[in-house]
């Protein structure tokens, strides 16, 4: 099926060459496609192993959208008939060419084609194939914006398991940082989750769904502050590993201190002077609601982010069971969680969105 090269001599004469001894781009003259003949420079047919390595390697990876599909081996009419193997002619232009023709890149192509060369190379390594030259004249990026991979190498077949896939990772994490070199400067916030992520891994295996699941995050994630980020990192630390959307959490009885309590009025002076000369005399504690209130708004404005985006919603209540006026005032406030909110701890497992922060929650809160 594969090997043609007893019955198949193929006709260079009017190819068009792409790299010399190497690559020929012919047209094949019952259907008029394109198609590309790929040879082993600097070695004859008696090298026989560097052209079958190189041909495997392609073969058990074609009909992957990120590889590029070859057909056949044949002879060619290439200096007295030399071996070669027919594949796929990718209409399009190189990574570095693409990289080249552009000032900057939005964050919505470049998480495209990182997620493609990831898929294609977690491909790959599940059946033990490794590239070994990726470098960016071996990417492709066709008409329509879709990856190929090519020349995969043939002699790294004597090369141990552990150096190919290292040298893979290793140029899989440059083209990353490439891509964020050109990234959009609004967009670069958002991409160094991912470029941060790529540069971490020690294996393609999972990575595709891995850098999906950042990416539901990243844009969100780009536009919190820092407050925001040191309250999310304080919540994801101080819940439980179990995920119910009962789940909350809350604090009871914490003395709000002096300086948040809104100050006596005139009128509150005076009635709590007649309740301790004459502690029959009840008054409404007119000042718990300016308490309530002032941490109402101290709580709408750190929660504010975080229940924009859907994470978390939280109420409070304030009492004084002691001195009315005078208190001590005591805060009680249940935080809950939204599905999101899960979501985002699960991810955060996975690669730490926010940074851990030694505040505790009451600071974070300046309460």
């Amino acid at each position: 099926m594969y090997d043609l090269r007893q019955t198949k001599t193929i006709d260079l004469s009017d190819a068009i060459c792409l790299k010399e001894e190497t690559t020929y781009k012919f047209t094949e003259q019952i259907i008029g496609k394109q198609l590309i003949a790929k040879f082993i420079s600097y070695y004859d047919d008696l090298e026989d192993i560097y052209l079958i390595t190189e041909f495997k390697k392609l073969a058990m990876l074609s009909g992957e959208p990120e590889i590029a599909t070859v057909y056949y081996l044949a002879k060619a009419n290439l200096k007295e008939g030399k071996s070669c193997y027919v594949m796929e002619f990718v209409k399009g232009q190189t990574l570095n060419e693409f990289l080249e023709n552009r000032k900057s890149i939005i964050y919505e192509v470049i998480f495209d084609l990182i997620l493609q060369l990831a898929s294609g190379m977690e491909k790959a390594h599940n059946y033990e194939i490794y590239h070994s030259d990726l470098h960016n004249e071996n990417i492709l990026i066709n008409e329509f914006g879709y990856l190929k991979i090519i020349d995969f190498l043939w002699w790294d077949y004597n090369l141990t398991k552990e150096v190919n896939q290292e040298k893979d990772l290793s140029d899989f994490k440059r083209i990353t940082e490439e891509f964020e070199n050109k990234c959009k400067e609004s967009d670069k916030k958002r991409f160094k989750l991912i470029s941060q992520y790529c540069k971490s891994i020690t294996s393609f295996k999972g990575l595709k769904k891995e850098l999906q699941l950042l990416d539901e995050v990243s844009f969100e994630l780009a536009m919190m502050d820092l407050e925001s980020q040191k309250l999310l990192s304080k919540l994801f630390e101080l819940t439980e590993n179990i995920y119910e959307l009962k789940m909350y959490f809350s604090e009871s009885d914490y003395i709000i201190p002096d300086k948040l309590i809104s100050p006596l009025q005139e009128r509150e002076k005076e009635f709590l002077e007649k309740i301790k000369n004459k502690g029959t005399i009840q008054y409404l504690d007119s000042r718990i609601e300016r308490v309530s209130t002032d941490m109402k708004n101290i709580f709408n404005a750190k929660f504010h982010i975080l229940k924009q985006i859907d994470l978390l919603d939280w109420n409070l209540n304030i009492s004084n069971s002691d001195v009315v006026f005078e208190g001590p005032y005591k805060l009680h406030y249940q935080v809950w969680f939204t599905s999101k909110f899960f979501k985002w701890k699960k991810t955060h497992e996975l690669f730490p969105l926010v940074v851990p922060t030694p505040e505790t929650f009451e600071e974070l809160l300046d309460i």
